[in-house]
């Protein structure tokens, strides 16, 4: 029993904090920059939330800000 008191469960470190990040405070004017390649967007293609949101969920979006793909500035 007292072997099991230091287990580390490595998976949970690594979770996301899905509450920290609302997509809904952007416009769907707002600026989208592609940093690497998602689906059939290039790397360097610049558009906005809204087109996004025409092939993506929100979570979706947020996913890939989080993991580095895309970049959003606020115009």
């Amino acid at each position: 029993m007292s072997e099991q008191l230091g287990f580390i469960d490595i998976g949970q470190r690594n979770k996301f904090p899905f509450d920290l990040l609302d997509l809904s405070l952007y416009n769907d004017s707002d600026k989208v920059e592609i940093i690497r390649h998602v689906q059939f967007f290039c790397a360097g293609q610049i558009l906005t939330i809204g087109k996004m949101r025409e092939f993506f969920t929100n979570k979706a979006i947020e996913l890939y800000e989080h993991d580095g793909f895309i970049k959003i500035t606020e115009v």
